[in-house]
C-alpha cells in the first residue's frame, strides 16, 4: 500500500474508527473483514494514536464499602414510570415508526427543472424580485 493511503492523517476525523478496528485486529484478527486484514497487514498508526482497549476506557466500578455494625441497603429501585404528556409522547413516537418515510421516487427531467425555474424566475423579477431554486422545484414536486 502506498505511504498516503496507509498514514492515520489521510483518514481525517474517522482516524478514530480506523485506530479502533487496528486494536481489535490486533486482540482478534478474525473480528474484522478480510479486506480490512489486508489492509491492516502493513498498517502503521501514527505515534500517539493507538486505540486504548475497552477496560482501559472504562471507569472503575465503585466498590461499596459497608460501615462496620450496619447492615447492607438494599438496592433502590430508580426506574419510575412514564406518565402523562411524557407518555403519550412515547406512545406518538412508537406509532410514528410505522409510518413510511422517502418512499415516493420520480424521474423528472433536469431540462423540464431548468425551464421552468428560468420561466419563474423571469416572472419573479418583474413582480417581486424573488427567485425560485432547484430545491424548491423539487420538494414541491416530491
Amino acid at each position: 500500500m502506498s505511504d498516503e493511503k496507509t498514514s492515520s492523517v489521510s483518514f481525517g476525523p474517522n482516524v478514530w474508527l480506523i485506530d479502533e478496528m487496528f486494536r481489535e485486529f490486533k486482540e482478534r484478527p478474525e473480528s474484522v473483514s478480510e479486506s480490512w486484514r489486508e489492509f491492516f497487514s502493513d498498517y502503521r498508526p501514527a505515534a500517539g494514536r493507538v486505540a486504548l482497549p475497552p477496560t482501559a476506557l472504562a471507569a472503575p466500578a465503585a466498590v461499596p464499602v459497608e460501615a462496620p455494625g450496619r447492615p447492607a441497603l438494599a438496592p433502590v429501585r430508580t426506574t419510575v414510570p412514564i406518565v402523562g404528556p411524557a407518555k403519550r409522547l412515547v406512545e406518538n413516537m412508537q406509532a410514528s415508526l410505522s409510518v413510511p418515510t422517502a418512499t415516493s421516487v420520480r424521474t423528472i427531467s433536469v431540462r423540464l427543472l431548468e425551464e421552468n425555474r428560468s420561466l419563474m424566475n423571469q416572472h419573479l423579477a418583474e413582480l417581486t424580485g424573488g427567485k425560485v431554486s432547484f430545491t424548491h422545484l423539487l420538494a414541491w414536486h416530491s
